[in-house]
């Protein structure tokens, strides 16, 4: 009865676990570049409007 519960888990939770914190940094990541490109975007219109 624990192998079974532990092969479920190993095979099935565990690979949803990792798929969602990779998923999560891609996240953070991509949240971290949009705030870099609108950064860049406020300066450009700055500068343009100078």
């Amino acid at each position: 009865m624990f192998v079974i519960i532990g092969a479920i888990y190993y095979f099935l939770i565990y690979p949803l676990k990792e798929e969602k914190q990779l998923k999560e940094v891609t996240v953070s990541s991509v949240r971290t570049e949009v705030a870099v490109l609108q950064t860049e975007l406020a300066s450009s219109e700055v500068e343009s409007d100078e």
